[in-house]
């Protein structure tokens, strides 16, 4: 009968998936702890490490918290043989409540006291192989390791890679011009960016056998680099001169630190580089109502508001102009002080913000 051969079928599958269930290994079903978490695996060309973390509140986040304290682990072995002063420490925490179910938190910091500062998750060949789940101690545990030889030619690749383009770039002719001097400077900093993550990394992996001569190929390529970027940026000096008032030091120097942030060296002494700031405001008593072009309580007609033009303008040592922005704020008070201050406070938050993507937009 049909039914009958349909309940035969269904008692060989529950049957066959109950002999699969047996023949997994007890630690995958979570049953039995596998034998890395006691013991680390000693495999030639990989260097292990094991995290941990609380599964409360989360199994998911639990397991991935412990991932990220497994790839810390390789770089704190690794950290060991470099810088000889390496820590790492756990805090965890938890709290309940009558009723509740307990809630915690884990936080692992790795400390060390050396000269090389590289992320765990890009280092290549650096990989988690196994998570395990120990719902009734509450821990999630994980275990990673470090393959050498895979992070050895990755190694090798980018830096022959850096010092194709690093090659290409100097025997590029240079040319004249403001733009063209900011736009080298600015491909000489993006290899030099590249060049310390390679140096870091390199210098990471001597004490797992990784060749020093990699440390010392990544150096070589940053020194030159180095030098060729204070060459270019001698040339790139920036300041700053107002027409039509003054500015306020204050104002002055958010804007000194913007050019600085992007790469410039600021003087006022014969720059290559000038900002022409050209000033132009008013002031005026007006009746405010909600329709006008700012927007304050009507409740309070009586007010005096104040208006301020910027011209930012980049000129070179001619005094030729390449580039320019215009930006205008505006103030409000019961007073014509309350309305300078005012619209000094909307000139600091949004001057900076504009210069910065001004000089962002220009070095592209």
């Amino acid at each position: 009968m049909p039914f009958v051969r349909f309940l035969c079928l269904e008692a060989l599958l529950l049957r066959r998936n109950l002999l699969f269930l047996l023949a997994l290994p007890a630690f995958c079903q979570g049953l039995v702890a596998p034998p890395w978490v006691k013991v680390l695996p000693d495999v030639p060309g990989r260097i292990y490490a094991m995290g941990t973390a609380a599964v409360a509140p989360c199994e998911s986040w639990a397991l991935e918290a412990a991932a990220q304290g497994a790839r810390l682990g390789v770089i704190a072995r690794l950290r060991v043989g470099l810088a000889g002063t390496t820590a790492v420490t756990t805090t965890l925490s938890q709290q309940q409540t009558s009723g509740s179910a307990a809630t915690g938190s884990r936080q692992q910091y790795l400390r060390q006291d050396g000269t090389t500062t590289v992320q765990a998750v890009n280092l290549p060949g650096l990989v988690v192989e196994e998570r395990y789940l120990d719902q009734k101690g509450g821990t999630a545990y994980a275990l990673a390791y470090l393959d050498v030889a895979v992070a050895e030619r990755n190694l090798s690749g980018q830096v022959d890679a850096l010092g194709s383009d690093w090659q290409a770039l100097k025997s590029d002719p240079s040319q004249f011009g403001l733009r063209p001097a900011i736009t080298r400077l600015q491909q000489v900093k993006a290899l030099q960016a590249r060049g310390t993550e390679l140096e870091s990394q390199a210098s990471l992996l001597v004490p797992a056998g990784v060749p020093a001569s990699y440390r010392v190929a990544a150096q070589t390529l940053n020194q030159d680099m180095a030098r060729e970027a204070r060459l270019a940026q001698k040339s790139l000096t920036m300041g700053a001169k107002v027409e039509g008032g003054d500015l306020g030091q204050d104002v002055m120097a958010l804007l000194r630190n913007a050019a600085i942030r992007q790469g410039f060296i600021w003087t006022q002494k014969d720059p290559a580089i000038n900002l022409v700031i050209e000033l132009r405001g008013a002031k005026q008593g007006v009746n405010i109502y909600r329709k006008t072009w700012w927007d304050v309580d009507a409740s309070r007609p009586d007010l005096v508001g104040t208006r301020a033009a910027i011209r930012i303008a980049i000129a070179d040592a001619s005094g030729e102009t390449q580039d320019s922005f215009d930006l205008t704020v505006k103030g409000v008070g019961v007073d014509t002080f309350s309305a300078e201050q005012a619209l000094l406070k909307e000139l600091k938050k949004t001057l900076p913000v504009k210069f910065q993507e001004f000089l962002a937009e220009l070095l592209k």
